[in-house]
């Protein structure tokens, strides 16, 4: 959805944890993922695991793709061992992850680039 809102609202910046959509449209009217990078309009950070069902490697490969097709600055990042939702998950928030450390660094990083 946050892709979706960087391709067709009036925002300064998106950010994806995890999500789907991506080759077939979440809600009747919405463009799929891959469509809203083609017309990504704001930058964008998508967050995304390896193992999630939700959005499997190849719509995932076809993402990063698309997305280097299109000038506005984005950036995908897969962290291929963890699934869907793996920063929500109550005991990664105990004892996270390097993973999950990881993209919340990347979250900030995103943020201070392109919100200043």
């Amino acid at each position: 959805m946050h892709l979706w809102a960087a391709a067709t609202l009036k925002v300064d910046t998106a950010i994806t944890f995890y999500g789907s959509g991506l080759t077939s449209p979440r809600w009747p009217g919405m463009l799929n993922g891959v469509s809203a990078a083609r017309v990504l309009k704001v930058p964008w950070l998508g967050i995304y695991g390896g193992r999630d069902a939700g959005t499997p490697p190849d719509d995932l490969l076809l993402l990063r793709e698309t997305l280097t097709l299109n000038a506005t600055p984005s950036t995908l990042i897969v962290y291929p061992d963890l699934g869907h939702g793996f920063a929500l998950d109550p005991r990664v928030r105990r004892d996270t992850s390097a993973e999950t450390k990881d993209a919340f660094e990347e979250v900030w990083s995103f943020l201070e680039t392109y919100l200043r």
